[in-house]
């Protein structure tokens, strides 16, 4: 399992010298299993998310306090844990697939 946690985002700002709460979009790459836990809990601004087909969690509060729009999780996910978009005052649309606990 790979998963996308904190450290992850935190790696990936430092790396394109952007703060975290200035994401705006993030795609995140092939390969990645799991969303962890808090994951993008500080990108305030994070309005877009790409997740690719593959992931099959998406943790706790992983995008608590973002700024999310809408979003297509893919038919890989089965699991979405507790909190998961907790705060996303924005979110109108959110499409889950049939089956997903």
């Amino acid at each position: 399992m790979t998963i996308l946690d904190k450290d992850y985002i935190t790696k990936y700002c430092r790396d394109q010298r952007i703060h975290e709460d200035r994401i705006t979009e993030f795609f995140i790459p092939d390969g990645i299993t799991m969303i962890g836990e808090n994951a993008f809990s500080e990108c305030y601004a994070l309005r877009s998310v790409s997740i690719p087909y593959g992931v099959t969690t998406i943790g706790r509060a992983a995008f608590n306090g973002g700024s999310l729009e809408s979003i297509t999780i893919p038919n890989s996910v089965t699991t979405i844990d507790d909190c998961a978009f907790n705060g996303n005052v924005a979110l109108t649309s959110v499409k889950i697939p049939y089956g997903v606990t």
